[in-house]
């Protein structure tokens, strides 16, 4: 592309822009705040990309996909859903090749949840493929939540293979440099897209021992209570040679989660609000990908330490960034409701702490997600 009618400057030369910018704002000890601050959506510098948009489907039963790109073309207000962004709706994609992200939501969201942060990637040189995920509503089991889990795995799968196959998007999208980034049960979708193998035994052992203190993700209605102290009582019982373990045969421990038939190798994962207590440290650590880990401090969703700081401890080397957010909920990454959408209906996910503000979080960790992926893709 050209800036100013006179200098032809490449993608990667960009980048390498964004990287200096970053890395100078957070030596001035702002951690991303100034960067992005009084930038659309928390976007590029002067001389960056423009962010594009276009909503692809691979196929009848394929998911609705997300994609943001790189572009030269203008940037204007539009709307998808209830929000208003500016972004060059279907813009021309820029000149040149770049890394490819894939983005995974959170159980029961959107991929418009995010569209701040896929924005900013954009404008800073990435290409991000997001998936709507379609199994989430059906979660109502232990077996739902694997079929689910196994389902969200594929749709990154099924939605870079769309994009790599699109006549415009797969033209700019670089097939050795990809990488991927979840949130919440998004980050569990990325972790096993890449091979890791979570374990729903792990689950119950976790949710037996720590469910009142993690109650959030092991189930704090009164039914699930009442199982865990059965779970409980009965693995005391065991112990003390009062009752005689079964035989195990078959599947009798209930629902597993299986291997992916088919990983996907990213250089670079980025974990949003993640989910650790579903992974043992081996299957972790035999990824060879560098991991980021953004943990919210107030995640009373995924509680401290059980999640983040074990994902830190099991990953060893691989952990490449832990970035932590004293006091954020666990729904503040999601992307602010317009005030008009809140003065109709009741969003838990959209309400915040008084003088917390959505917007500043996200544009300070949205500097740090994509500090990651310019030192890491």
């Amino acid at each position: 592309m050209t800036i100013a009618g006179a200098v032809t400057v490449t993608a990667a030369a960009i980048r390498a822009v964004f990287r200096i910018v970053i890395r100078t704002v957070k030596i001035a000890g702002v951690a991303g705040f100034g960067f992005a601050a009084s930038l659309p959506g928390g976007g590029a510098v002067a001389g960056g990309f423009n962010a594009g948009f276009v909503v692809l489907r691979a196929g009848i039963d394929a998911p609705e996909i997300g994609i943001w790109y790189p572009s030269g073309d203008s940037e204007s207000e539009g709307e998808i859903g209830p929000f208003r962004a500016v972004w060059a709706w279907e813009g021309a994609p820029a000149g040149g090749v770049f890394p490819v992200i894939v983005f995974s939501h959170g159980r029961g969201g959107r991929f418009i949840n995010h569209r701040q942060t896929a924005a900013a990637l954009a404008r800073a040189g990435y290409v991000v493929v997001a998936p709507q995920h379609t199994t989430d509503g059906n979660i109502k089991s232990r077996d739902d939540f694997v079929f689910a889990a196994a389902r969200r795995a594929e749709e990154l799968r099924i939605a870079l293979a769309a994009a790599k196959s699109h006549p415009v998007i797969g033209g700019i999208a670089d097939e050795n440099r990809i990488g991927a980034a979840g949130y919440s049960l998004g980050t569990l979708t990325a972790l096993m897209a890449a091979g890791a193998t979570p374990s729903m035994r792990r689950i119950r052992e976790h949710c037996i021992t720590h469910g009142e203190a993690d109650a959030n993700f092991c189930g704090n209605g009164w039914r699930a209570k009442t199982a865990r102290k059965a779970r409980a009582a009965i693995a005391w019982l065991k112990e003390k040679g009062v009752l005689k373990p079964k035989k195990k045969s078959g599947n009798s421990g209930g629902a597993e989660f299986s291997p992916v038939a088919f990983p996907t190798h990213f250089r670079a994962i980025a974990l949003i609000a993640p989910m650790g207590a579903p992974f043992a440290a081996e299957p972790l650590r035999a990824l060879n990908s560098n991991i980021a880990l953004f943990r919210l401090g107030g995640d009373e969703e995924l509680r401290h330490p059980w999640h983040a700081e074990h994902l830190r401890l099991s990953l060893g080397a691989r952990a490449a960034f832990y970035g932590e957010y004293p006091g954020v909920h666990h729904y503040a990454f999601i992307s602010p409701f317009p005030k008009w959408l809140l003065e109709t209906e009741h969003i838990p996910a959209a309400a915040d702490p008084e003088g917390f503000n959505r917007g500043d979080f996200i544009r300070r960790i949205n500097a740090d997600i994509t500090g990651f992926f310019l030192d890491n893709l």
